[in-house]
């Protein structure tokens, strides 16, 4: 929904969503000035202070996980669809879903077949600190299985 913001420079971002905020608490102050004569001032500045944090701890992770999932579902082979990617902080997680003809396998086992292929992206970032955890989800017909990757399953 908010992907197309994504080549949008932080300050118009900043400021779209502060242009916003202003107007909802330019609205709400004008309600409450009815009652409370020095409510609008208050209520615009509130609003409008409020907005840079509601920016960087709402909106710009949305406009990441809209990016990210922009292209999604996507199949990867025959048998595995990537059906979407959640970014929560420095955590990335994963969504598969198998073929119904796959068995239910542990996601200790789903870690060691392909740890090795995963840790050669995710080593740099993990070892930066760009990335902490990447969380790998499957859905298979017969239940779910999952793992986590770290730093140390990347030596």
């Amino acid at each position: 929904m908010l992907a197309f913001m994504e080549t949008w420079p932080a300050p118009a971002v900043y400021g779209l969503v502060g242009g916003i905020f202003g107007a909802i608490g330019a609205v709400v102050g004008h309600l409450a000035a009815k009652r409370f004569p020095n409510a609008r001032t208050i209520i615009v500045v509130l609003f409008l202070a409020s907005s840079s944090q509601i920016t960087k701890l709402i909106v710009i992770p949305r406009i990441q996980n809209d990016v990210a999932n922009a292209n999604l579902p996507q199949k990867i082979d025959a048998f595995t669809t990537l059906e979407r990617i959640s970014l929560e902080g420095k955590t990335v997680r994963y969504f598969y879903r198998l073929a119904d003809s796959l068995p239910l396998t542990d996601g200790a086992i789903m870690k060691s077949g392909i740890a090795s292929t995963v840790c050669a992206f995710w080593k740099p970032k993990l070892d930066s600190g760009e990335t902490n955890l990447a969380v790998y989800n499957y859905a298979f017909k017969d239940g779910q299985s999952s793992f986590n990757l770290t730093a140390s399953d990347c030596q």
